[in-house]
């Protein structure tokens, strides 16, 4: 059975006539029948029923013809995806990095695994994650560094695409030490209605972003005021200043940070940080690199 062959199949199928077909495929009856009757020979069986005029699917054919298009259109995703994976070999490996202060030791490990591996080469772009998402899925990405909302209700949250957590953290309430509530255990968004917010900026901060808008309409909590920033240090200044409080990811933050509490929410968010890639596209050597990644990633943030 050849791909030429199932062509065929399919085109005299659709026409359900020789003659239009021999014509749209630029091929003699004769041997458009020989094909076919090779075909049915091979799979010991009648697909068409033949007419004066025209022709008809045998119930065999039928089914022949749902299978033959999904082997064409595999076929095809076939040589796709290699093409694609040859591609990446050749190239520079296309890093995409969320903008943000969160990186850790991962542009020594960089440094050091390209020492290890001389013919190892690599570009940056800092964007949002959403946009690293979407870059990993179109493959302008070899591999992402993005954070994520962590949803256990989904069985496949990121559309198949492989990943690897570096850091699962929550969201904290950040206050002035001297604030009235900075004694508390946990907070509750209710109790910090009526506060100056410094909210973070989508691209730099998108989770933050996102937690204070969804949770001010899930609560109908009206803040006082909000302030922008475009920049986590910046933001935790303001808050040492006690210009407002913030809302920020724990775990991705630089230590130690003095003068601030941070507060647990009880309307808990789990947000990761991830390394993602497409399975299929990515090359078997560059594996090693998240091998690499995953077993030195440091825990540890850097001092503000």
């Amino acid at each position: 059975m050849t791909k030429k062959q199932l062509e065929y199949f399919i085109t005299i199928a659709t026409t359900k006539n020789v003659t239009k077909a021999s014509q749209k495929l630029y091929v003699s009856q004769p041997a458009l029948s020989s094909h076919i009757k090779q075909l049915e020979a091979e799979l010991n069986t009648k697909l068409f029923i033949r007419n004066h005029r025209n022709i008809d699917l045998t119930p065999t054919g039928e089914l022949f013809l749902v299978r033959a298009r999904e082997l064409l259109m595999h076929y095809q995703k076939v040589i796709d995806e290699i093409q694609a994976f040859s591609k990446s070999q050749e190239a520079k490996l296309r890093l995409g990095f969320m903008t943000g202060n969160i990186y850790r030791n991962i542009p020594d490990l960089l440094v050091n695994y390209k020492q290890t591996s001389p013919s190892f080469g690599y570009s940056i772009s800092n964007t949002s994650s959403s946009k690293i998402f979407e870059g990993v899925k179109n493959h302008t990405f070899d591999i992402g560094f993005m954070l994520s909302f962590y949803d256990d209700t989904k069985e496949d949250p990121f559309d198949g695409l492989a990943y690897e957590e570096l850091i699962t953290t929550s969201i904290y309430a950040v206050l002035p030490n001297i604030h009235p509530l900075a004694s508390k255990k946990s907070l509750t968004f209710k109790q910090l209605t009526n506060e100056t917010i410094i909210n973070i900026g989508l691209e730099y901060a998108p989770y933050n972003y996102e937690y204070i808008i969804q949770n001010a309409k899930n609560f109908n909590i009206h803040y006082k005021k909000t302030i922008y920033s475009n920049d986590i240090s910046d933001a935790l200044n303001m808050v040492r200043s006690h210009l407002g409080i913030c809302f920020l990811a724990m775990g991705l933050l630089p230590n130690p940070m003095s003068h601030l509490t941070f507060i647990p929410l009880k309307e808990q968010l789990t947000i990761k940080f991830i390394l993602i890639w497409d399975e299929h596209y990515l090359a078997p050597h560059h594996h090693q690199l998240i091998k690499h990644i995953k077993n030195n990633f440091s825990t540890t943030s850097p001092p503000l």
